[in-house]
C-alpha cells in the first residue's frame, strides 16, 4: 500500500514536471507551422520566444502572438513593443490582483476579440476609443522585449 502511495506521489511529480517540456515542445512545432505558413525565414525563430507574460498560454494565444511578430518583421516594423496576445495576458493578469476601470475592461474586449474570437458584449466604439488607443500603446511599451529585435 505504502509502496503504491509512492509510486502514485513520484508519477505526480514527473507529470508535473513534464508539463513545461510538453508545453514547449508544442511551442517550437507552432513556430514552425507559423513561420511556414507566413514564408518567413527560419532564422526569425528566435523571435517568437514567448515572453514571461505568455508562458503556458493556450495555443490560439500563442498562435496569434507569434504570427503578430512575424507580420511585424515581414512589414519591416519594430518587433520589440508588446502584441496584442502580450498585452490581453497581462491585462488579465493585472485583473487578478487590482480591478480595472471600464476602459481597461473595453481594451480586454478589444483584445479578447481579435486574439481569441471572444465577444465580450462590451460597447467599446466610442465612449472608450481614445483611452484604449492610450491605454494600448502604454502596454505595449511596458512590455516590450528588448530581446526581441
Amino acid at each position: 500500500m505504502k509502496s503504491r502511495r509512492q509510486l502514485a506521489a513520484a508519477t505526480d511529480v514527473l507529470g508535473a514536471s513534464m508539463r513545461p517540456i510538453k508545453w514547449a515542445l508544442s511551442m517550437t512545432a507552432l513556430a514552425e507551422e507559423v513561420l511556414a505558413e507566413l514564408g518567413d525565414a527560419p532564422g526569425r525563430f528566435l523571435l517568437l520566444k514567448p515572453s514571461e507574460v505568455l508562458q503556458g498560454k493556450a495555443v490560439v494565444v500563442m498562435k496569434h502572438h507569434m504570427r503578430e511578430i512575424v507580420t511585424r518583421h515581414q512589414r519591416g516594423e519594430d518587433t520589440r513593443p508588446g502584441t496584442d496576445a502580450e498585452v490581453l495576458c497581462g491585462l488579465l493578469g493585472a485583473a487578478t490582483v487590482h480591478p480595472i476601470n471600464s476602459s481597461g475592461m473595453a481594451l480586454a474586449a478589444r483584445l479578447a476579440a481579435r486574439v481569441i474570437g471572444i465577444e465580450m458584449g462590451i460597447d467599446v466604439r466610442e465612449r472608450y476609443e481614445g483611452e484604449i488607443d492610450e491605454q494600448l500603446a502604454f502596454s505595449r511599451r511596458k512590455l516590450s522585449q528588448e530581446w526581441r529585435r
